[in-house]
């Protein structure tokens, strides 16, 4: 099960991550249902880069969401996968993000920011 998943050698996360991005649409229920769910902060990292595959744009919200997470790698893997997506609508929170929060995470808002919103928007 899913629950399991970060307990897996790496590259057995991988293909695992790989295999459940290629099922699309049916693989966001679960991965999202992981994301909010999990205490295991390697599967939450991975459930995460496992939707940012997946491109349906249903992915995009447990994705957003995810950047409020406690961990804060976690944190900033949501943030570094809407940057790769591209997801506007992810701007105005990453745009607040950059203000608060631990600095790595604050880093990754700004540049999945600068990849997806307005440059402009980041702080001077």
């Amino acid at each position: 099960p899913l629950r399991t998943w970060a307990r897996h050698l790496p590259s057995v996360r991988e293909r695992t991550g790989r295999a459940l991005s290629a099922r699309g649409a049916g693989a966001i229920t679960p991965l999202s249902d992981l994301l909010g769910s999990s205490d295991d902060a390697t599967a939450r990292g991975e459930a995460i880069w496992a939707l940012a595959a997946i491109a349906d744009p249903a992915a995009l919200p447990p994705l957003r969401r995810a950047l409020a997470d406690a961990d804060t790698d976690v944190a900033g893997a949501a943030a570094r996968a809407l940057g790769r997506r591209g997801d506007r609508g992810a701007a105005p929170e990453l745009a607040r993000r950059v203000a608060v929060g631990h600095p790595r995470a604050r880093l990754a808002a700004a540049e999945a920011l600068a990849r997806c919103g307005d440059p402009r928007a980041l702080p001077a």
